[in-house]
């Protein structure tokens, strides 16, 4: 399978190709939703405060607002994605509630540091998820559904083998393939540069 490290995959973004475009939210959209459900969001509200997040992205990175050697993609993509998804949960009225006992309408707004750190726990299941994603094409079935049982699902080596019919070496030697191409292919996937960059 042929596929673009995230840096290329921002380089034709610029340029606006359209096979990019379909990439990057195949590749985060995913996370995006994952993360705005946090925030309060229904399924569908979800899915449209993703695409309002991409697509705002996508509008400022060409109009040159997004410099990756000032920080990570993942920082502004954080930055958006929290502003839309509050602006989807007001739209909604979801701010103008304010629960019993409280006297203030800030305790219904999402905390940012509680928000950021939910959203890097979404972009990491991200790239994990884009990384098994290539790796389907690499190793054998076998070897992803054993280290899908071992690691995913958290059953013993016992219980694999036993499942897959395999030895427990196999499936050991299984986990250590696919964690090895993980660690190799997760720098490509994710945008690494200078941190310190303001949010968004």
């Amino acid at each position: 399978m042929t596929w673009a490290t995230t840096t290329l995959l921002l380089e034709r973004l610029r340029d606006a190709d359209h096979d990019a475009w379909s990439e990057f939210c195949d590749r985060f959209r995913p996370a995006v939703v994952r993360f705005v459900q946090t925030l309060g969001l229904g399924a569908d509200d979800a899915e449209d405060a993703a695409q309002e997040a991409l697509v705002t992205f996508h509008r400022r990175y060409r109009d040159g607002h997004f410099d990756r050697r000032k920080g990570r993609l993942s920082s502004w993509l954080f930055g958006i994605a929290y502003r839309v998804g509050l602006r989807a949960r007001a739209r909604r009225g979801q701010l103008d509630v304010i629960p019993a006992g409280s006297s203030s309408i800030w305790s219904r707004i999402p905390d940012r540091s509680r928000s950021r750190v939910e959203f890097d726990r979404c972009f990491e299941w991200g790239v994990l998820r884009e990384c098994l994603r290539r790796l389907e094409s690499e190793v054998q079935p076998q070897t992803m559904l054993a280290f899908r049982r071992l690691v995913l699902d958290q059953k013993s080596v016992t219980e694999v083998a036993d499942e897959l019919g395999v030895t427990k070496n196999t499936v050991m030697v299984a986990k250590f393939r696919v964690l090895k191409r993980i660690r190799e292919l997760r720098p490509y996937l994710e945008d690494v540069a200078t941190p310190g960059a303001p949010d968004g």
